[in-house]
């Protein structure tokens, strides 16, 4: 017992000093100005006035309500990218002045983060699978991926804390409150972000497991918001605008410099909501080594080829379709299906979406690895020391500045991806114990 407490102790001074470092460090970064979390913010508040968001244009006779200072070109759309639904989310806050929303938005993000831990932490039962947590965790926390979050107040921390939501509730799925939050949750993901609905197809393959009652209290909150969206007015523009504006968004990241005549006359207000230009300038951003790592963006870096959006969207389709016939083809015979094995399979398939998307795939999209690595951490393995080892380089690959390796953060994603699909198909029905 004492050896245990030892251990507790120990994590407990880890995460505390290491904790303290960056929350401190990421409000030094956030003093920079989160820029992309601005165009959320006036996302909401176009919706909240009855107005469609994606192709607005900011007028000076319009005030600061709307106003955006980042310079962004403006011939394809605006730089509002998040779904209607995500703007709802910030409806509570989105009155506020923009310098407390973005306090109030890296608190958001540190509780969701908190949150995806300690749902780890419960999950794990050995000191040896805590410590894997605290370590992915603490290795997690300074990526390039994790500060460029914070430096554009990105949203991609709400992926990872749904997951996680939605595992914990389905592994108590006996009782309906549980079954009622995993759908809530499973629509706050898919409504907020719609190729997350390939995470979902694995569990196809269980459905005849659970009692009508718990798949129709899954269902109902997710039936909910699709009437929502369906059925009123606005919102149903809002979706049909959102539609139009992705096709628009691809057009823009697929542009080259000469088909963008920048459409935009950026307007610089020295002090605005709580900001102020001077205090911006003199805040010390860190320098982030970024990369973009979709596969269509890494090809147009490297041999000056457009892949084109049917393209992308044809070997997804084929891809997803080989991987589940193979996934459902190797548990056909399995008497029970780890809902583990399921989460981290399904959650693949929404990654590899992501790099197939012929929208640029930032830094700030590698924060979602969060939720694939603190749950096989929960229930580490000590006879997939190999893989485990494997899944760290590419995480540590993120942390590390090394001049000599091209590509490094692209190539530690595809050695987590490749590393969890492995792990997917293993059959060994007691992988994770």
């Amino acid at each position: 017992m004492r050896k245990q407490t030892l251990h507790y102790i120990l994590m407990a001074v880890a995460l505390i000093l290491v904790l303290s470092f960056c929350i401190n460090r990421d409000i030094n970064i956030e003093k920079s100005y989160p820029s992309d979390l601005r165009n959320r913010v006036i996302g909401a508040r176009l919706q909240m006035d009855g107005k469609l968001p994606y192709f607005y244009k900011w007028k000076t006779q319009d005030g600061l309500r709307y106003y955006d200072p980042s310079q962004i070109d403006t011939t394809y759309a605006n730089s509002i990218t998040a779904s209607p639904f995500f703007h709802h989310l910030l409806y509570p806050i989105a009155n506020l002045p923009q310098r407390e929303i973005s306090r109030i938005w890296l608190a958001i993000i540190y509780v969701m983060l908190f949150c995806c831990l300690t749902i780890a932490f419960l999950l794990a039962k050995t000191i040896v699978q805590r410590w894997a947590c605290v370590i992915i965790l603490i290795c997690f926390l300074f990526t390039d991926g994790w500060t460029s979050l914070i430096m554009k107040g990105q949203l991609y921390m709400l992926i990872p804390f749904c997951c996680f939501i939605i595992f914990i509730c389905l592994r108590k799925r006996q009782k309906m409150i549980f079954m009622l939050l995993a759908g809530v949750f499973s629509g706050i993901l898919i409504f907020s972000r719609p190729t997350t609905i390939l995470f979902f197809l694995p569990f196809i393959s269980q459905i005849k497991k659970y009692k009508m009652s718990e798949l129709v209290a899954f269902l109902i909150p997710i039936l909910v918001f699709i009437g929502y969206s369906t059925f009123n007015t606005n919102e149903r523009n809002f979706w049909i605008e959102y539609y139009h504006s992705i096709n628009a968004q691809i057009k823009l990241h697929q542009a080259t410099s000469n088909m963008l005549p920048g459409r935009y006359n950026p307007v610089q207000y020295q002090n605005w909501e709580g900001w102020n230009q001077d205090s911006i300038r003199k805040a010390k951003a860190p320098i982030i080594h970024g990369e973009v790592s979709n596969i269509a963006a890494v090809v147009r870096n490297i041999f000056h080829v457009n892949i084109s959006k049917e393209i992308l969207e044809i070997t997804l389709l084929t891809t997803v379709i080989i991987l589940l016939i193979l996934f459902f083809k190797q548990i056909k015979h399995e008497q029970v299906i780890d809902l583990i094995k399921l989460s981290v399979f399904g959650f693949c398939l929404y990654l590899i979406s992501d790099f197939l998307s012929p929208i640029t795939r930032p830094e700030y999209n590698k924060v979602q690895w969060l939720f694939p690595l603190l749950l096989i951490s929960a229930y580490y393995n000590s006879k997939l020391k190999f893989a485990y080892s494997i899944i760290l380089v590419g995480l540590l690959l993120d942390v590390f500045f090394i001049p000599f390796l091209p590509m490094r953060h692209t190539i530690g994603e595809f050695v987590l991806l490749f590393t969890f699909l492995w792990l997917s198909f293993r059959e060994d029905p007691k992988l994770f114990v």
